[in-house]
């Protein structure tokens, strides 16, 4: 270890300062701590909208069928008058379970969209190469929906479906997709 130099640095004549003695070492890690501190930090943060999405995801794959039905049920409701409305035609039954089936379906696009573009907002502050944040994204994402479509295999009135692994792998696909796109937009911009 080399020798520590002692600094002596005087204030401007202007004001009446006192001479003050700086060690080099101290100067140099008082400047570099707390960028690298602020900088993990961020990283930290960054996985906060993540989280909070998978606790939405288990808390609407913990309600039991019956409700779960009747939530998805109001917005069917809204969706009927609405094109009943237009029509001026009542529909029918099988028209209305088919509504009902793609509402339903459309809302597990929905939120994995949100969370695919979470978890890669996430992995890209810890991974710098893009493309492997992207791919590592999709695989989380699956595994959580394989993972979801089992623990809804435990609710009352829930089953396990490999369909909405499918389609909730879809809407991450599209989540991480846009990710990538508004930021290349934004890139370019600068």
């Amino acid at each position: 270890m080399r020798p520590m130099k002692k600094i002596t640095i005087k204030k401007s004549n202007q004001r009446d300062f006192s001479q003050k003695e700086y060690n080099q070492n101290d100067l140099n890690q008082n400047t570099t701590k707390p960028k690298k501190t602020n900088s993990k930090l961020k990283r930290i943060l960054r996985f906060i909208p993540m989280i909070i999405m998978m606790v939405i995801i288990f808390a609407f794959s913990q309600m039991p069928g019956s409700d779960s039905g009747e939530t998805s049920g109001k917005i069917l409701t809204e969706v009927i008058k609405l094109v009943e409305g237009i029509r001026h035609d009542p529909l029918s039954q099988s028209t209305i379970d088919s509504l009902h089936w793609a509402i339903r379906k459309l809302a597990h696009f929905s939120e994995y969209a949100v969370f695919g573009w979470f978890v890669v907002y996430a992995l890209t502050g810890c991974i710098k190469n893009k493309w492997a944040s992207c791919i590592f994204s999709e695989a989380f994402v699956f595994l959580y929906a394989v993972s979801d479509e089992v623990h809804q295999y435990f609710v009352p009135g829930r089953y396990m479906s490999s369909l909405d692994v499918g389609i909730d792998s879809l809407g991450a696909l599209l989540g991480i997709w846009l990710f990538v796109l508004f930021h290349r937009e934004k890139k370019s911009k600068r």
